[in-house]
């Protein structure tokens, strides 16, 4: 049995080299894509939304497991509950209207949201939406609707005959919070979840 040779060795060493710098190649990237210290952002075909026949980008639509996938996908930090009591996060799905990159040149938008409940829930007990960049509370908030303060920001509280619905803007973002109120969770337990909104 022989030793391996230095050339052997030197190319081990380079091959190590050149995957420490396609790693250091990825963050840089990463860096440049966004101003956000820590955030990665997706690379490859998740950057990119398909185009109609007009030429126009068209939504492209995700679900993810994890809070950091999500932000991901958007190359933001996107605010959200971080106190939801006895509830998990199902999922979070997201509508992106553009290409990443131009999204995070401002020329797009998306609508980010998280689903919470009961760990064994097949449906959200809380949905809460994120949209940026703002464009302001929906048409269709009534002109009634109850002013409350979600966060220290002025928010419409909405509560048809099932349910309830919040809506509110912050530091660019649009928020839109519903939920069925089905038992796992009260009007009390979903303002004071969103209270933890940051």
């Amino acid at each position: 049995m022989g030793f391996p040779s230095v050339t052997s060795g030197a190319k081990v060493v380079l091959a190590m080299f050149g995957g420490a710098l396609a790693i250091a190649l990825f963050v840089v990237a990463a860096v440049l894509l966004t101003d956000e210290p820590g955030l990665l952002c997706v690379e490859g075909e998740l950057q990119d939304n398909q185009a109609g026949p007009d030429g126009q980008f068209l939504p492209r639509i995700e679900t993810f497991a994890t809070i950091d996938e999500a932000e991901a996908f958007v190359c933001k930090h996107v605010p959200h509950p971080r106190d939801t009591g006895g509830l998990v996060l199902l999922d979070v799905s997201i509508v992106r209207s553009t290409n990443l990159g131009q999204l995070v040149e401002g020329d797009g938008r998306a609508a980010v949201t998280f689903h919470y409940g009961p760990a064994t829930a097949e449906r959200p007990a809380l949905s809460v939406q994120v949209s940026f960049p703002a464009q302001g509370p929906p048409g269709f908030v009534p002109n009634d609707a109850e002013s409350i303060t979600v966060a220290g920001n002025e928010a419409a509280l909405v509560q048809p005959e099932q349910g309830v619905f919040v809506y509110w803007a912050a530091d660019g973002f649009d928020f839109a919070t519903s939920s069925t109120l089905d038992g796992s969770v009260t009007l009390d337990e979903v303002l004071r979840i969103l209270e933890s909104v940051r």
